[in-house]
């Protein structure tokens, strides 16, 4: 079976990638993958907006802290789901995920601020 499958080398390479990297060979919709792209960074994006649309009798200070919770719950549970789909340990992939976020999300706002001080200055 080797012999047969080693003989056309786009074969094999085609049976080393679905057998032992677990790929795909036939490419999804790119209408359907750009459409899913664009409707999980909409819905991931608004998970920080979330306290600020629903929760307005709060505090800004409140509810920036509810945002912060709330965006680091969505970092793990994106964390788990890329476990799954990649076949690697889920808490770490989670922990991964939310450590990365976090930093990025800290940067972004530290920027922000930084910004808005120089120009109001």
């Amino acid at each position: 079976m080797v012999d047969v499958i080693t003989e056309d080398h786009t074969r094999w390479v085609d049976t080393m990638l679905m057998e032992e990297m677990g790929l795909r060979l036939d490419c999804p919709s790119p209408w359907k993958a750009s459409l899913t792209t664009f409707v999980a960074f909409f819905l991931a994006g608004m998970i920080p907006l979330l306290p600020y649309l629903l929760l307005g009798s709060f505090s800004a200070q409140h509810m920036f802290r509810i945002s912060i919770v709330a965006t680091g719950i969505a970092f793990f549970f994106v964390g788990v789901m890329r476990g799954h789909v990649v076949r690697r340990p889920v808490i770490q992939s989670a922990m991964e995920t939310m450590i990365v976020g976090g930093i990025a999300a800290a940067a972004a706002y530290f920027i922000g601020a930084w910004l808005r001080g120089i120009v109001t200055m």
